[in-house]
């Protein structure tokens, strides 16, 4: 065992039960130490792997030299000897840095994910929705937003990017590299993002402006309050994307389909709620976290159904509500009684994925 806890001064198992007793949590010095270690074991991980050699991963190796020293040896830098233990440090790094000291061992317990696997998915969530700037975007409000608004922020990019991770693991396959990858998916979020206002309902729309001037309120800068309030609906383009590729149809129709269905059917306000249900322990939150997913797999196949419809995009959502126009209604209306039943739970929201479920016919 690499850690020593006495060697490190952190706290013996009676030790956290009597801080979880009491309502306390470890100390910043300690979850230092849990991050440090984090990153150390993750470098030896990755460096048996193949995720170092990959060639899109070459600009973590560009990143960890001084810009000056970039645009002068780009060619000495690509060649390095230590190529492959620069990027593993800077991956390894980022990785802990924004997800935490136990992301890997989380991930590998919901998805039975390896780390070479794990690794290559968040560079893939990180790069497609421009993390890396986004996160450069909050720290450059160092003392110029209250602490609670600034973290808010970073909490909201890394809940973004820890569900985008799953999504990719579950989704995607890197056989062929990284590269095409993210650009297939930057390039489709690039084109959600700039069209929200064509392909989002009234109601969304709405939400969306209110969350934007709340934060604006804050001291928040108007631009990133925009993509801050849009993260959530950003968050289900992997899936309108991937819709898109296999029913063949025009990127932009499936996203009006897909929010449509997540509005009447309150898809959204259940998502977004979800963050509050209390799990009593670890388990409680794979079993949540599993099921989001199928509510948002259910969204999807949904969306499908509708698509591959021989009728024009425009009328395809109406003309699959006619034709399941029981079985919807009885779906609405057990979820809108789920939403209007008080506080929402794990059970509320398991029978209410239920619900969404049973809604897919193909």
């Amino acid at each position: 065992n690499l850690l020593d806890r006495e060697v490190e001064f952190l706290p013996s198992d009676a030790e956290i039960h009597e801080r979880q007793a009491s309502g306390n949590a470890l100390t910043r010095p300690e979850l230092s130490v849990l991050l440090a270690y984090a990153k150390i074991v993750l470098f030896d991980d990755l460096l048996a792997t193949n995720v170092p050699d990959d060639a899109y991963l070459g600009a973590e190796l560009m990143r960890y030299f001084p810009a000056t020293l970039q645009k002068t040896y780009p060619d000495a830098i690509a060649g390095h000897k230590l190529r492959r233990e620069i990027i593993a440090t800077m991956l390894a790094n980022s990785i802990v840095n924004r997800g935490g000291p136990t992301i890997i061992s989380r991930l590998m317990d919901e998805t039975g994910a390896d780390v070479a696997e794990i690794a290559a998915a968040f560079a893939i969530a990180r790069d497609s929705f421009g993390l890396t700037d986004l996160n450069a975007r909050i720290d450059a409000l160092d003392n110029k937003i209250p602490t609670e608004v600034q973290t808010k922020l970073y909490v909201e990019a890394q809940t973004l990017m820890r569900d985008q991770l799953v999504w990719f693991l579950r989704n995607t396959s890197t056989t062929k590299g990284l590269e095409n990858v993210i650009a297939h998916y930057r390039n489709g979020l690039a084109e959600l993002e700039t069209s929200l206002n064509s392909i989002l309902p009234q109601t969304v729309k709405d939400e969306l402006e209110r969350d934007q001037k709340h934060l604006i309120a804050k001291g928040v800068p108007a631009k990133l309050a925009r993509k801050i309030s849009s993260l959530g609906i950003l968050a289900r383009g992997p899936d309108i994307i991937y819709v898109a590729e296999r029913s063949g149809k025009k990127l932009l129709d499936v996203a009006k389909v897909f929010f449509k269905l997540g509005a009447e059917l309150k898809v959204d306000w259940l998502i977004k709620r979800a963050s509050d249900v209390s799990a009593a322990d670890y388990f409680d939150r794979l079993a949540l976290d599993r099921t989001i997913d199928n509510m948002y797999n259910a969204q999807r196949a949904i969306t499908g159904e509708i698509l591959v419809q021989k009728v024009p995009a425009a009328k395809a959502y109406q003309t699959w509500r006619n034709k399941n126009a029981v079985a919807f209604d009885r779906t609405q209306l057990a979820v809108n009684e789920t939403v209007d039943s008080g506080r929402l739970t794990l059970a509320k929201l398991a029978v209410a994925s239920g619900h969404l479920r049973d809604l897919v016919t193909g």
